[in-house]
């Protein structure tokens, strides 16, 4: 901030820097007060936390938000596709649907102790 001095824009409901610069010398960007309250979300903040493990050398294997390193399996893709043409093109819930649940359970069942199963 310069001074103190802020503007308020009219019909934008936003705060700016009359001249640009706050007091650390950085270029001062004009958001609007509702976006300046939204947090960072949960995904981005374990992201954070991964590179920063990453960059202290420890090894760290990424498996939040991000795209893989390698194509999509053929049969997946497939899938992917039939679903879509069948009409599964809704969000599910985070769980997934009752049919994958037992089939994944099925595909497990003695793999794990019985608990993982109840």
């Amino acid at each position: 901030m310069v001074n103190g001095e802020r503007e308020a824009r009219s019909g934008a409901h936003s705060i700016c820097e009359l001249r640009g610069m706050d007091m650390a010398g950085k270029e001062m960007r004009c958001v609007s007060e509702r976006v300046e309250g939204v947090s960072t979300s949960k995904a981005m903040l374990i992201t954070g936390h991964a590179v920063s493990l990453q960059q202290s050398g420890i090894p760290v294997i990424r498996l939040e938000v991000g795209q893989p390193d390698f194509q999509t399996p053929t049969p997946v893709s497939l899938s992917g596709i039939n679903a879509i043409q069948q009409g599964h093109t809704t969000y599910t819930l985070n769980a997934g649907t009752l049919q994958l649940r037992q089939a994944i359970s099925h595909k497990f069942k003695g793999s794990f102790p019985p608990f993982f199963f109840k």
